[in-house]
């Protein structure tokens, strides 16, 4: 049996969406039958350091104290001990982006450091057949690079979730330098790798710009592995969380580089039956706390949901929600999970060239909604949209043949091949 690690930020899933990505490819594995598999994540204050999940071997590790407070804090409620930790820790990041500003976009070296060291002291143990590393973060990602670049026999497949040299650039530096500095390191990192998996949102950049380098060849454009059919979903309603005599627009998900002021303003011209949800982490509810006074019970927001918990509020939902992101090759992955339910989906949009825009041109129950058009127009429109698509739904086969890059199996495929053709 070829045994298998992923260096990943957490498994189980932890209110991260690309992690619920890593764990639809470590099930779509395990459920072949031909793999042991081994996690290395982080550690939370509850967490055990060694735990043997469904099958699945999970080995963490702690990141530092002060990370373990503030979860252990933020876990309770958001108080006010939770803010000034919050406050705390953006200080001491923007402290380290700018003494790390030479070795941008590595900018805690220590946790790099120590989750390469914790990678190659399992590798060591348990000799691995292969190393997947997802790029949610520049730990994860190097901490498979080191294991390669030890031992060479090791297959390495980085999967970018997010792309690296085409990736969002942060404001602090010159995006010249930014774009640099990620190529740099991109190269370092597809140059080790025996393969990697890039998102198709990315295409057009790779193509304008890796095509260059060798190393473009090893490049597989696959999407965010979401979709599975909702049939196969616990549908437990939980109660008190949408209003069953409303039409229920539902967001999910971070707010992280997402404005939703417009949706929110919009959300103020439309009929009292409609109601909008966001169901996120309590951090990003300052955002929408200042509409709450004009929109009444047409805007609830709650605290985040596990996902496997969340699934029934899907099924229970009319209308999804995507707010849209400026940087273009970023496809959210909550798109692709909307739409495994096969209903109506709502996206807005600022940039032309939004990586949604092409799915949801695709999805027959999409709609876009251009930011930067005027609230009358985009309102005659949206309700145009509600009446003519509410309670419709497209079969799951339909959905997966529309987009079939999205399949999990496409990700189980491309690992059997790499290690078969060893």
């Amino acid at each position: 049996m070829k045994k298998i690690l992923f260096t990943i930020q957490w498994y189980p899933p932890y209110k991260s969406a690309n992690a619920i990505c890593d764990k639809n490819i470590i099930k779509a594995l395990q459920a072949t039958k031909k793999y042991e598999i081994h996690c290395l994540v982080y550690k939370s204050y509850d967490q055990q350091p060694f735990e043997y999940i469904d099958g699945i071997y999970v080995h963490r590790f702690k990141r530092c104290w002060l990370w373990n407070l503030t979860k252990r804090i933020q876990e309770k409620d958001n108080t006010f001990l939770y803010k000034m930790l919050y406050f705390l820790n953006r200080i001491l990041l923007r402290i380290k982006q700018i003494i790390f500003i030479p070795i941008y976009p590595v900018y805690e070296p220590s946790l790099v450091r120590k989750f390469q060291h914790e990678a190659m002291r399992i590798h060591e143990k348990e000799h691995f057949d292969i190393v997947i590393s997802e790029h949610n973060g520049i730990d994860s990602l190097m901490a498979g690079y080191a294991i390669k670049k030890k031992y060479k026999n090791i297959l390495f497949l980085p999967i970018f979730w997010d792309s690296l040299s085409g990736g969002f650039c942060p404001h602090y530096l010159p995006k010249w330098y930014a774009r640099k500095m990620k190529r740099r390191l991109e190269h370092h990192i597809l140059t080790k790798s025996d393969a990697a998996i890039v998102m198709e949102s990315s295409m057009n950049f790779h193509q304008q710009t890796t095509i260059h380098y060798s190393y473009y060849k090893k490049l597989f454009f696959l999407n965010i592995p979401y979709l599975i059919s909702s049939e196969s979903m616990s549908n437990n309603y939980m109660d008190n969380i949408l209003d069953s005599n409303k039409i229920n627009i539902l967001y999910t998900g971070t707010l992280s580089q997402r404005d939703p002021s417009y949706i929110l303003n919009l959300l103020q011209y439309l009929d009292d039956n409609i109601t909008l949800t966001f169901i996120c982490d309590i951090s990003f509810h300052k955002y929408l706390v200042p509409y709450k006074s004009k929109l009444g019970n047409k805007l609830q927001y709650y605290p985040y949901i596990p996902h496997d918990q969340l699934r029934s509020i899907l099924n229970a939902a009319d209308i999804f929600l995507n707010i849209g992101v400026r940087e273009p090759n970023a496809i959210s992955g909550k798109i692709f999970d909307y739409m495994s339910y096969g209903k109506p989906v709502i996206s807005t949009y600022f940039i032309d060239n939004e990586a949604v825009i092409p799915y949801l041109k695709k999805y027959p129950l999409g709609l876009l909604i251009d930011e930067r058009i005027s609230v009358e127009e985009n309102k005659n429109k949206l309700l145009h949209f509600i009446k003519n698509n509410l309670g419709k739904q497209i079969p799951f086969t339909q959905v997966e043949t529309l987009f079939p890059t999205c399949s999990v199996n496409k990700y189980v495929e491309l690992i059997y091949q790499l290690i078969n053709a060893k």
